[in-house]
């Protein structure tokens, strides 16, 4: 059986398989009619049509949620960029003006980690790493490792107590990061596997 959830709601998952049950139709003849076994808290058969428009395979969600988040973000965008057009042309003070930028760079981010969870789905080599510092961060602080494209082999960024460490190379030793303005302003973050 394969993976299946509703497809207005991925939250709820179900397990399927294609299947064919005999029914007697009202002139009292057999039918075969095409379906699916369903399990979810019992077992239960759906006819074929009914099925394939209530559910979708697992897999085929996960990419359709990503590109209608995406669809949905870039109206956001636009929307956006429009408000912040007319706010530059106003007498808008600096703060307001200060957080529309900062929302909209956040957004471009966000958009930014969705192409990339997508090009991961469809298995596409995307730009490798293309992360900046800010969501580079935000991993390290949730523990994970991450580097530079264009450091060395085993040198990574980690969290440790309260202070950022940089581990360099083979050695054991780690040091507290010291980020340069390279390192600041770098595009070239990524995931570190070790």
């Amino acid at each position: 059986m394969e993976n299946y959830v509703v497809i207005k709601d991925s939250s709820l998952h179900i397990k399927a398989e294609p299947n064919t049950r005999e029914t007697i139709n009202y002139e009292g003849k057999k039918v075969v009619e095409e379906g699916y076994n369903v399990e979810y808290t019992v077992s239960n058969w759906l006819p074929k049509k009914l099925f394939e428009n209530t559910y979708e395979k697992e897999e085929d969600s996960q990419d359709a949620g990503i590109l209608a988040e995406e669809e949905e973000l870039n109206k956001r965008l636009i929307k956006l960029e429009k408000f912040i057009s007319k706010a530059e042309r106003t007498n808008m003070s600096l703060y307001p003006k200060a957080l529309l930028l900062a929302q909209f760079k956040l957004m471009h981010t966000y958009q930014d980690i969705l192409n990339l969870r997508y090009y991961d789905s469809e298995n596409i080599e995307s730009t490798y790493g293309s992360l900046t510092l800010d969501v580079a961060m935000c991993l390290v602080m949730e523990g994970l490792y991450m580097k530079r494209f264009s450091w060395e082999d085993q040198t990574y960024l980690m969290r440790w107590k309260n202070s950022i460490y940089v581990h360099k190379g083979n050695s054991d030793s780690l040091e507290i990061w010291n980020p340069t303005m390279e390192d600041i302003f770098a595009t070239d973050w990524e995931l570190c596997t070790k």
